[in-house]
């Protein structure tokens, strides 16, 4: 870990011991691990309610923009669906500033 956080040995010691103190994670032999199962984003658990709605709207919105538009969509878990509904078209040129949509 030292070498990919440009740290000392030291540094990455002090920072496990601490981390353990304070129950974030478990000392294991030549690393750590962590106590819990990972936790559900708010992006991943927003994303799958209500997804009939997130659905039907992403549908109408493709149906709105033909052929060569060019659009830029947000980040969002709603734009989410209307990027996948979106894919069907040909020669739409789409910029985004989001990871889930790129």
């Amino acid at each position: 870990m030292a070498g990919f956080f440009s740290v000392s040995d030291e540094t990455v010691c002090r920072d496990v011991r601490q981390l353990a103190e304070m129950h974030l994670v478990r000392k294991v032999h030549r690393g750590v691990a962590t106590l819990h199962e990972t936790m559900e984003s708010p992006f991943q658990k927003r994303i799958a309610e209500q997804h009939e709605e997130k659905h039907q709207i992403a549908e109408i919105c493709s149906e709105l923009f033909p052929d060569g538009t060019t659009l830029m969509l947000d980040c969002g878990n709603t734009i989410s669906y209307v990027a996948r509904s979106l894919a069907k078209h040909k020669d739409l040129r789409l910029i985004t500033n989001s990871t889930d949509i790129a």
